[in-house]
């Protein structure tokens, strides 16, 4: 497949490789002679909920991303990477200066269509988690009239991952870590018992 083609099915694909040009940057990292390069490329969703003393308390939620670069030559690694898509030009030929190969490379660079992709249904939805946050207090509360306090912490991370290298394979993945704790403190005649 040509770069040009290669470009429209990647802006057809994937949200954090479309608005970089995957040729250039494969390109200027084995420009001093590397023997294989790769893209990685990672967005993080995160929601996180905090409930105590019968109501929410903090509740936040945020995007992370970024771009590594790494470059293979004669056994040894290369990396860099960018928060920033505008200088990940920059940082493929930072990462491409460390090699010493010189000589730069006039490998025909073949990418292909995706290999794999795992998907999810799941979706963060922040009135969905708060309610099961507060039901979850709820529930705590009403276990026992001795309870004298209950704790939640909620946080989901929802991660988009790709992966490109000069050998043609795309890779996508899509990851989800959730974690509820829940702590009840309970006390009677001067006794406090905690659980978890």
């Amino acid at each position: 497949m040509m770069f040009g083609t290669w470009n429209l099915v990647i802006g057809c694909l994937l949200f954090m490789l479309n608005n970089i040009p995957v040729e250039k940057v494969l390109k200027s990292a084995l420009s001093t002679g590397g023997d294989f390069a790769e893209i990685f490329a990672e967005e993080t969703f995160t929601i996180s909920l905090a409930h105590e003393g019968k109501r929410l308390e903090r509740a936040s939620q945020g995007i992370d991303s970024g771009y590594g670069i790494r470059v293979l030559f004669d056994g040894h690694t290369a990396y860099g990477f960018t928060n920033d898509p505008s200088t990940i030009i920059e940082t493929a030929r930072s990462v491409s200066s460390a090699v010493e190969k010189g000589g730069g490379t006039s490998k025909e660079l073949n990418l292909n269509s995706p290999k794999r992709e795992k998907d999810f249904e799941s979706h963060a939805d922040i009135k969905r988690i708060t309610k099961i946050v507060m039901d979850a207090a709820d529930a705590a509360w009403g276990t026992s009239e001795l309870i004298r306090q209950v704790q939640i912490n909620f946080k989901q991370l929802l991660r988009k991952i790709y992966i490109v290298n000069s050998e043609g394979l795309l890779v996508t993945d899509k990851r989800q870590d959730t974690v509820m704790f829940i702590m009840a403190v309970a006390g009677k005649n001067g006794e406090i018992q905690t659980g978890t």
